[in-house]
């Protein structure tokens, strides 16, 4: 079970992306579902296991670094 927790918590925002993606086919309408699943994922991952999935951290950085300098380009 806990593996299945894992897979749910670092491949669902990617999911979420791809979904929204494929209903809107607008990358910038994907972005928002993309960074709150990441946030989502991320609590969860903290309350499932007391620590953070490296990948699911990773992606929380790396999204919120990118929509901070998205506005001066």
């Amino acid at each position: 079970m806990k593996s299945f927790y894992k897979l749910l918590i670092d491949i669902g925002p990617l999911a979420v992306f791809f979904i929204y993606y494929k209903i809107n086919n607008d990358l910038i309408e994907a972005i928002l579902p993309l960074m709150l699943a990441t946030v989502i994922a991320v609590f969860a991952s903290y309350i499932l296991e007391k620590k953070n999935s490296y990948y699911a951290n990773f992606r929380c950085r790396h999204c919120a670094y990118f929509w901070r300098f998205d506005y001066f380009i």
